[in-house]
């Protein structure tokens, strides 16, 4: 079992200066996800958590060479199957 946090707060950075590692890790977030991999999104739902979304389904079109349509299949899917969870605030 693996993880990546999202984002992540340094130390003393300022409000709104999360580092996010979603994107700098895509490579491997992809294939987790063709492993079979499950992906928890837990936090700030005003933020962190739309754009962990955002990102996730950039990289799924991107290495998948999907439309928005296409994207939208992949993360139903994901979801019906239990892969994609959400527990944000």
């Amino acid at each position: 079992n693996a993880s990546i946090p999202a984002c992540q707060k340094s130390r003393g950075s300022v409000a709104g200066s999360d580092h996010c590692e979603v994107r700098q890790q895509a490579d491997e977030l992809f294939e987790w996800m063709e492993a079979g991999g499950h992906f928890y999104v837990c936090g700030d739902a005003a933020r962190m958590a739309g754009d962990v979304d955002t990102t996730l389904r950039a990289i799924i079109g991107e290495k998948k060479g999907l439309g928005e349509a296409g994207v939208q299949a992949c993360m139903d899917t994901l979801v019906a199957d239990g892969r994609y969870q959400r527990d944000v605030y």
